[in-house]
């Protein structure tokens, strides 16, 4: 199975900024720009890993990761807001259950590395 990764950010820099992160990385990176988007990629791609905004218009990020962990529990979950807040990390920790939770700007070599272990998750929990 491919390392594939699926990034959501309603903000195309955001986006931009991220797969310029991880290009040098041996994943497959899918985008989409809101929480419906990036729940129509999860019907016809297998992803191990999620990175999503939390303030998105329409679905917010906790709703969409909430909604990935029901229909997707394997895949493993990672919030990143530039809006962070105790009671936004509460929500998205105990409805999506997020395995890491990062703030804008984020420090790349702590995103990749999260990314890394978070497959390695996905990978033992097969």
């Amino acid at each position: 199975m491919k390392n594939t990764i699926l990034l959501v950010d309603d903000e195309a820099n955001v986006l931009s900024a991220l797969q310029r992160a991880l290009f040098e990385e041996p994943y497959e990176v899918l985008t989409a720009t809101s929480g419906e988007d990036g729940l129509k990629q999860l019907i016809s791609h297998r992803v191990k890993v999620i990175i999503s905004d939390e303030r998105m218009p329409g679905m917010d990020g906790s709703e969409f990761l909430s909604a990935v962990r029901e229909k997707y529990p394997e895949t493993v979950r990672i919030m990143l807001t530039g809006h962070a807040s105790l009671e936004s990390a509460m929500k998205a920790v105990n409805s999506g259950e997020i395995y890491r939770f990062f703030t804008k700007p984020w420090q790349e070599l702590d995103l990749k590395m999260a990314v890394t272990s978070a497959i390695e998750k996905f990978d033992l929990n097969l």
